[in-house]
C-alpha cells in the first residue's frame, strides 16, 4: 500500500518553494507597481512641466506685446501732439508775412531736431504737394502715399498711421507716414501736415530689450504687412504674416494663440496687442520648438531616471534593505558631520544654537537659572602672525580639549568660529557660571603647548551673563555675553567679566561641579 502524504522533509521543502514563489511574486508585483508608479508620476510631472513652460512663455509674450504696444502707443500719442501743435502754429504766422516761409521751416527744423524718431516734417497743399519739409534738395511726389491719398481721396478724419515706405530721397531707409488734414469750415482740405517716423530708430529702441532666444517681437498693420520686426529680417514692401492679417479681420484674440509662421513655416505661439486708434497691432512670438526644447531636455532626463530607477528595482531588490542601511548610517553620519567643527571636534554654532535655543524655552518656561559664557583667545591673530597657522589650530584644539574636558555633561560647548568659544550652563546662576568661567580660564592659563623653539602660552577672555526675565530670545542673552567679552578684553585680557557685575565672586549652591 503506498502512501500518498508528503514526509516532513518533503512537507519543508514545499514550503520553502512556496514561500520563494511568494517573494518572487510578492517582488514581482512590488517591482511591477512601483513601474507602474514611475511611469504614472513620470506622465503627470511631464504634464505639469508642458504646462509651466507654456504658461511662462505665454505670460513672457503677453508682456512684452504690451510693452511694445505701451512705448509706440506713448511715441504717436506725442506725434499726435506734435502735428496738432505744429498746426497751432502755423495759424498763429501770418502767409502774408514776409517771414511767413523761413519762420515755418526754422519751425519744422526744431520740432525734427527734438524728436529722433521723426524722420521729416512735411507740410502739403490740398493737392498733395510738399509745400514745406525738412528734407534736401527738390521735394518728392507724395500725392501716392497713404498718408496723403487717406485724406485726399478717402476722406480720412483725425490722425492718421500708415504701412511701411521706402524712402525715395534716403537710400535703404524704411518708415511709416502719420498724417492730420487741417479742413475750412465747409471740410475741404487746407493743407495736410504730415510726419514720416523712421522705422530703425524702433528697431535700435527694442533692440535693446534683454531677449531670450528665439524671441521675434515687432508692429504689423491690419494687412499683416511688418512695420519692424526683430530679429530683423531683409526689408520688403510685401513682407507680411498673413495669419496676422485674418486675425485682425476677425478680432485679434485676447489670450496668446498659435500660429504656423508665413515667414519661416515654424509654429509659434504669440501674442499680439492693438494700439488703440490705430491700424498698428504690437506682438512677441515664440517658437514652440524653442519653448518646449528645456521641457524635452528634462523629459529625456527624466526617462533616463525611471529607467534606471526600474532596472536597479529590477535587479537589486534583495539588496535593498542593506542600501538602506547604509543610507541611514551615511545619513547619521553626515548629519553628525553638519554639527561638528572639524576642527576642534566640538559642536558647531549650527548645532549650538538648536540646542541652546530648547535650553533657553525650557529655562523661560519652568523659571530656571540659565548662564552663558562667551570665551575669545587672546592675541590670536598674533599667534597666527608669529608661529603660523598651524600653531594656531594646535592652540585651538588644546583649547577645545581642555574646555571639554571639564565642562559638565549637560553644559552646551561649541566653537562659534575663528577663536571664538561659548559656554551655556543650564540650572546654573551668575555667580555659578562666573566660578566655572575662571576655572576654566586659569587651567588655559596653566595650559603649555609644546612648540619649537618654546612652548606656545596662551590666554583667553570670558563674558558671563544669566538669562533675565526681560529676555526675549536666545541672542539678547548672547548679545549680553558678548559686551561683558568686550568689557573684559578692554581691560586687559586674560580675565572673567559679568554682566551685570557680580557682586560676589565666591562659589554658591548653583556652582557646577567639573
Amino acid at each position: 500500500m503506498t502512501n500518498d502524504n508528503p514526509t516532513s522533509n518533503e512537507l519543508q521543502t514545499l514550503n520553502v518553494q512556496g514561500a520563494t514563489s511568494r517573494n518572487i511574486i510578492l517582488t514581482g508585483l512590488v517591482c511591477l507597481s512601483v513601474l507602474g508608479l514611475t511611469l504614472a508620476l513620470l506622465y503627470q510631472i511631464s504634464a505639469s512641466n508642458r504646462h509651466g513652460f507654456i504658461d511662462r512663455a505665454n505670460n513672457d509674450v503677453t508682456l512684452i506685446s504690451r510693452l511694445i504696444a505701451n512705448q509706440t502707443s506713448k511715441t504717436l500719442f506725442g506725434l499726435r501732439q506734435l502735428l496738432q501743435g505744429l498746426n497751432d502754429a502755423t495759424e498763429t504766422l501770418l502767409p502774408k508775412d514776409k517771414s511767413y516761409p523761413s519762420s515755418i521751416q526754422q519751425l519744422l527744423f526744431r520740432l525734427k531736431e527734438a524728436n529722433p524718431y521723426i524722420l521729416d516734417l512735411l507740410i502739403l497743399d490740398r493737392t498733395g504737394k510738399i509745400i514745406f519739409w525738412t528734407g534736401e534738395g527738390t521735394p518728392p511726389a507724395v500725392r501716392d502715399r497713404d498718408y496723403a491719398a487717406a485724406h485726399l481721396s478717402k476722406g480720412h478724419q483725425g490722425f492718421f498711421v500708415g504701412s511701411p515706405h521706402l524712402s525715395r530721397t534716403r537710400d535703404a531707409t524704411w518708415f511709416f507716414g502719420s498724417s492730420i488734414a487741417i479742413r475750412d469750415n465747409d471740410g475741404l482740405i487746407n493743407s495736410i501736415i504730415v510726419a514720416t517716423v523712421s522705422i530703425a530708430y524702433f528697431e535700435a529702441a527694442f533692440a535693446n530689450l534683454t531677449r531670450p532666444n528665439e524671441l521675434t517681437l515687432g508692429l504689423v498693420d491690419d494687412s499683416g504687412t511688418i512695420v519692424f520686426r526683430l530679429p530683423t529680417i531683409p526689408k520688403d514692401a510685401n513682407a507680411r504674416i498673413e495669419q496676422m492679417r485674418i486675425l485682425a479681420r476677425q478680432g485679434l484674440p485676447e489670450t496668446p494663440f498659435t500660429i504656423a509662421s508665413s515667414l519661416d513655416d515654424r509654429t509659434r505661439i504669440v501674442a499680439a496687442t492693438r494700439i488703440a486708434d490705430t491700424p498698428l497691432i504690437a506682438y512677441a512670438s515664440f517658437t514652440e520648438e524653442s519653448i518646449l526644447a528645456p521641457w524635452r531636455t528634462e523629459l529625456r532626463m527624466h526617462i533616463v531616471i525611471a529607467t534606471v530607477a526600474t532596472l536597479f528595482i529590477l535587479f537589486v531588490t534583495a539588496w535593498l534593505i542593506r542600501g538602506q542601511m547604509l543610507m541611514e548610517r551615511t545619513r547619521h553620519e553626515l548629519a553628525r558631520l553638519a554639527a561638528v567643527d572639524p576642527l576642534t571636534g566640538l559642536r558647531n554654532r549650527r548645532m549650538f544654537m538648536e540646542l541652546a535655543r530648547r535650553e533657553f524655552d525650557k529655562a523661560k518656561r519652568y523659571d530656571t537659572p540659565l548662564a552663558c559664557v562667551m570665551i575669545d583667545v587672546d592675541r590670536f591673530k598674533d599667534i597666527n602672525d608669529t608661529h603660523g597657522h598651524e600653531a594656531g589650530d594646535r592652540a585651538l584644539k588644546a583649547i577645545a580639549t581642555e574646555l571639554a574636558r571639564h565642562a559638565r555633561r549637560t553644559d552646551i560647548l561649541a566653537r562659534l568660529g575663528g577663536e571664538e568659544f561659548i559656554l551655556l550652563l543650564p540650572e546654573t546662576g551668575l555667580h555659578g557660571a562666573f566660578v566655572s568661567a575662571e576655572q576654566h580660564r586659569q587651567r588655559i592659563e596653566e595650559l603649555s603647548i609644546p612648540l619649537a623653539p618654546e612652548p606656545l602660552e596662551i590666554t583667553i577672555s570670558l563674558g558671563v551673563t544669566e538669562l533675565d526675565e526681560a529676555d526675549s530670545s536666545l541672542d539678547a542673552l548672547m548679545s549680553r555675553a558678548d559686551h561683558a567679552l568686550y568689557a573684559a578684553k578692554a581691560k586687559g585680557r586674560n580675565r572673567t567679566e559679568c554682566l551685570p557685575p557680580c557682586t560676589d565672586a565666591q562659589p554658591n549652591a548653583d556652582v557646577p561641579a567639573d
